[in-house]
């Protein structure tokens, strides 16, 4: 079926009496008309400029599409919310119905890859971004490129390719600083990407230099949790005034945003278990080292499960270098926390803490603590863990 511009050119052409071959003399070549009004090629803007002239019609009355496609843009945000909740059936009949209505659209593709990665249909998704991408460039919609080669990227690390992402995301960090604005975020978001890549290819120190490039990154700006949630109330406030453009940006903009949290959280997930990983094995020297080196990915990105769980070991490597007061300090601060979910590595965490709580002859300590791993492990669901949270408050309250 015609896609909404082929009609709208046709209808235009129609009505002033003129042929496929008078439209396109000087211009292009009739078939390409022919094309454009059948929806399997999409007119580039400087295409549409000299066909308006030739229609004797301004350019707005050529983009009748873009007013038309509000109904068009509302089922694709249908349509990925489907994809991600592993609705895929639903996603892909949207995708049918959109693709009735604007043939080569570059989001119809996308739309079919984000179906296919969300079922883990690794060549099927990898087919259909590539399709997006060749479609947006057609379109000359060249902003959107960064995210379809990233997306592209994510399907082959999904699926066990690390080689191939690399090469995705170096393809999109080309079109990304190609823009004339490419933004920071979207750079750290990217640069991410490579640490989980370079990570997977088990080559640590390229890994590790792309972590510290993203903290470089990020150094100058706020904490990526505080600025998703402005970015989403800007959103919400252009939504309100129907600047759905700057609306679409900024919902973008959080998204990223959101990613670049998960992943420093990750990132710092990762050090302090290595940090406590050296501390059990007696290096307390690297187990600190390790702590700094995660605490310069923003500890304000952190989750606060992750921060607990750095307060935790930070507070055992205090305890074996006889530093009690620390420990103590510590412990408090951390036990103040309340994670956002319910926390299995907190609930053992505060149960070790309660064992040297007692080991160091602070019973009414230990049984504060105890008390609070008691409460982190009924929500758990694990009768074991919960089981030795009541041992130990009864232990220690009959002392």
């Amino acid at each position: 079926m015609a896609s909404l511009i082929g009609q709208r050119i046709r209808e235009l052409r129609t009505n002033a009496g003129l042929t496929q071959t008078d439209l396109a003399r000087d211009i292009v070549t009739p078939s390409m008309i022919s094309q454009i009004e059948a929806g399997k090629a999409q007119p580039s803007t400087s295409l549409l400029r000299k066909l308006a002239a030739r229609l004797n019609v301004t350019e707005a009355e050529l983009f009748v599409e873009k007013s038309l496609d509000v109904s068009i843009r509302a089922r694709l945000r249908v349509l990925r919310v489907c994809s991600e909740q592993g609705l895929h059936e639903e996603a892909l009949s949207l995708a049918r119905d959109v693709e009735a209505e604007s043939a080569g659209h570059w989001q119809i593709p996308y739309a079919r890859a984000m179906a296919a990665l969300h079922g883990q249909e690794w060549v099927e998704a990898a087919k259909h971004t590539r399709q997006a991408q060749r479609s947006a460039a057609g379109q000359q919609q060249t902003d959107v490129l960064p995210d379809l080669y990233s997306m592209e990227g994510d399907i082959y690390l999904a699926s066990g390719d690390p080689a191939l992402a690399l090469h995705a995301y170096r393809q999109a960090r080309i079109a990304l600083r190609a823009q004339q604005a490419p933004g920071v975020v979207a750079d750290v978001a990217l640069t991410l990407r490579f640490v989980q890549a370079f990570s997977a290819q088990n080559d640590a120190v390229a890994a590790a230099r792309h972590v510290d490039e993203a903290a470089r990154q990020m150094a100058p700006k706020e904490n990526s949790r505080g600025a998703a949630r402005s970015e989403a109330l800007f959103a919400f406030r252009a939504l309100s005034t129907s600047d759905e453009d700057h609306a679409t940006r900024a919902a973008g903009q959080v998204a990223a945003l959101q990613e670049i949290a998960q992943w420093v959280d990750a990132s710092a997930a990762t050090c302090i278990a290595l940090a406590d990983r050296f501390m059990r094995a007696g290096d307390l020297s690297r187990a600190t080292e390790q702590l700094e080196k995660c605490r310069g990915l923003r500890e304000s990105d952190w989750s606060v499960g992750v921060r607990s769980h750095a307060l935790f070991v930070e507070a055992a490597i205090r305890l074996q270098e006889k530093r009690t007061d620390d420990w103590t300090a510590l412990i408090g601060i951390a036990l103040a926390l309340t994670p956002e979910v319910p926390c299995l590595v907190r609930a053992t965490d505060l149960l070790q803490a309660a064992d040297a709580a007692i080991q160091i002859g602070q019973s009414a300590f230990a049984c504060r603590i105890a008390k609070a791993a008691l409460d982190a492990a009924k929500p758990l669901q694990r009768p074991d863990i919960e089981a030795r949270a009541v041992i130990l408050c009864r232990r220690l309250g009959e002392q």
